[in-house]
């Protein structure tokens, strides 16, 4: 059963993500691994100006969890400040592209 008051969302609102860039938030990424277990990372992440419904993240090509994405690229992040937190799902697109990674790197 689903408490009402707590959700995951499909899309970024614009008051989601109102509250997701007011303060550094460090979201924690949840993926699945080939056995079949979560893993999961806190992870830094930006979202991207020209995609409205995109987040951005980093992680090195030959870190497990970008082997395990490539395998199976449904995630979740969850975000918290304190009692409220946002859960987003969705499946990653992969770049591997290292000079378009730089760019976006804090």
């Amino acid at each position: 059963m689903l408490d009402p008051a707590l959700s995951v969302q499909a899309v970024i609102t614009d008051d989601l993500r109102e509250w997701l860039m007011k303060e550094l938030r460090y979201p924690v990424l949840a993926i699945n691994t080939p056995d079949g277990a979560p893993s999961q990372s806190v992870m830094w992440f930006d979202l991207d100006p020209e995609r409205p419904d995109t987040v951005i993240m980093n992680t090195k090509a030959e870190r497990a969890k970008s082997r395990f994405l490539r395998r199976d690229p449904r995630v979740s992040l969850c975000f918290e400040e304190g009692e409220t937190w946002v859960a987003l799902r969705g499946a990653v697109e992969l770049d591997d592209d290292p000079e378009r990674s730089m760019e976006v790197i804090l």
